[in-house]
């Protein structure tokens, strides 16, 4: 949406999401894992250099290595390697595999009505997935039946954390969004195998309030 309020929010944004950022790692400590898998608003920032300035597109610091990120990207914006997290890209390829049976994606799929995302992604399932995008809370489980017998898959939206209250730009004000999170505990596995349990528990977030067990 262009309108003058948006004009100027994007360092804003940068400097808000990586307070974030910094908040997370600092509560998980620097051992831990971090991953960022960008999404659709993310693509826009390589949509706006290749379309206005497709002569910065590849730039590089000269007292840098070939292999590092180039110089107009959100890994630079948000100073993720002082923050040791791993970015997952470009939309829509970047993934994590908690285990040989769950993937965590941001997705590219968008149905209109309440699950009928996950029923699109449930219906070409090869494992079981977390995916964001929509913005709203979706949980859906299915059972597929073949050579390997009966094999049970989920596709979860655990929600947004996003503002829902109308401010954050959408095609119509009263979205059907909700906030949320999920946690997930899960085995490593067995990649060879494809053995590997796990367990998706959403969290839902009303009016600032998150209610979990």
């Amino acid at each position: 949406i262009r309108s003058p309020d948006f004009f100027f929010t994007t360092q804003p944004a940068v400097y808000e999401l990586a307070y974030d950022f910094g908040r997370m790692r600092r509560a998980i400590g620097l051992g831990t894992p971090m991953d960022w898998i960008l999404g659709n608003h993310e693509a826009r920032l390589d949509r706006a250099v290749f379309t206005n300035l497709i002569a910065s597109a590849a730039l590089k610091p000269a007292d840098e290595p070939a292999t590092a990120p180039n110089l107009i990207t959100m890994e630079r914006l948000l100073g993720t390697a002082a923050l040791g997290i791993d970015v997952r890209g470009p939309y829509p390829n970047g993934e994590v595999w908690l285990n040989p049976n769950l993937v965590c994606v941001h997705g590219d799929i968008a149905r209109s009505g309440e699950g009928a995302t996950a029923r699109a992604i449930l219906s070409h399932a090869s494992a079981s997935v977390i995916y964001g995008h929509l913005h709203r809370i979706e949980l859906l489980h299915t059972t597929h039946h073949g050579m390997r017998g009966a094999r049970r898959y989920l596709a979860c939206c655990p929600g947004t954390v996003a503002r829902v209250d109308g401010r954050v730009p959408a095609a119509t004000r009263r979205v059907n969004w909700q906030q949320g999170f999920a946690v997930v505990e899960y085995e490593e596995g067995d990649f060879d195998s494809g053995e590997g349990l796990f367990h998706v528990e959403v969290v839902p977030i009303h009016e600032g309030r998150a209610v979990w067990r």
